[in-house]
């Protein structure tokens, strides 16, 4: 898959081959700086644990210095600025990487040491002076944002929901002939009734008859 912006400053002929919708050169390089850095806790850290929490890596900067000239010294492959020695090319290169800080698009920075994917420009200084009508000198600080994946899991979750007491007493009763509790405990009541009469009444006879 080919990147959509490229900025060559480094080895650029052996990089000239790289793919990308939009590939812009700079004519000469006059300097590069790559900074990497990390912020380190002040605090004190317990000897013999793991400090990778005390350290956090901040996101790499670049600073290039170069120039670019309405008459190249070389012609590269594929690049996005022509080569025709037309008075526009300055322009076009000047536009170009305009487009690319106001419209905060990223790109990728391939220098001498390795290609910085996700880059951005934080700052584009182009010095004008009146005798260089044919070329310009610019400054780009650079620096290479982290991205992060995510990932997105559907859950479907099932009806789990129970019924309220009322309405599972009302189900249950609609359409179920097991006798409830309270029907249960007046039956024995009536048993139980039932047993003393008969009990009273035998003690009763049983009295008479000896009489």
């Amino acid at each position: 898959m080919a990147d959509s912006i490229l900025f060559i400053v480094q080895n650029k002929k052996r990089e000239e081959s790289r793919e990308a919708e939009i590939k812009l050169f700079t004519d000469v390089t006059t300097s590069i700086s790559h900074q990497f850095d990390n912020d380190v806790t002040a605090f004190p850290v317990e000897r013999g644990k793991d400090i990778t929490d005390n350290i956090r890596t901040r996101n790499n900067r670049f600073t290039v210095e170069g120039v670019v000239t309405d008459y190249a010294l070389t012609q590269y492959k594929g690049s996005t600025v022509g080569y025709d020695g037309i008075a526009s090319r300055r322009q076009d290169m000047y536009t170009h990487l305009m487009k690319i800080r106001n419209n905060k698009l990223k790109f990728t920075l391939v220098t001498g040491l390795d290609a910085y994917e996700s880059c951005v420009i934080r700052s584009f200084s182009v010095p004008v002076a009146p005798d260089n009508a044919s070329l310009f000198t610019f400054t780009i600080e650079i620096e290479q944002i982290r991205e992060v994946y995510t990932s997105t899991v559907n859950i479907v979750v099932a009806d789990v929901s129970v019924p309220k007491k009322d309405d599972a007493a009302k189900t249950s009763n609609k359409g179920d002939n097991t006798p409830s509790e309270t029907d249960l405990i007046s039956d024995l009541g009536d048993v139980l009734s039932g047993y003393y009469d008969f009990m009273t009444d035998k003690d009763l006879t049983t009295t008479t008859g000896d009489e």
